[in-house]
């Protein structure tokens, strides 16, 4: 199972991916951003969660990953700048997280 979760903490939203799985050997945990860094052997290029880490650092945000608490699983944070959002047609979100178009 995977779980998404988000939320604001002032300017800044907070993504949270998790997994169920294994986790993150520790010896990989401290590479897995760096370019070609594979564990998939022939079957991975190593490009994905660089590219995912170019484009947090474009935004001006942060992706991280952890395991959860007791080692279970693998847990990615993404932080990145809320949207300034001007203009009539600009989209906000709603105290329930939903998104609502003004006109």
């Amino acid at each position: 199972m995977i779980r998404i979760s988000s939320e604001t903490d002032g300017g800044i939203v907070i993504v949270r991916v998790r997994d169920e799985g294994l986790g993150i050997p520790s010896e990989n945990l401290e590479r897995i951003f760096e370019p070609f860094f594979t564990t998939k052997g022939s079957h991975g290029t190593g490009l994905g969660l660089a590219l995912a880490r170019k484009v947090m650092d474009t935004l001006g945000g942060t992706i991280t990953a952890s395991n959860g608490l007791g080692g279970g699983g693998a847990v990615f944070t993404l932080q990145f700048p809320a949207a300034r959002l001007s203009g009539p047609n600009a989209q906000a979100g709603d105290a329930d997280g939903s998104i609502s178009k003004s006109a």
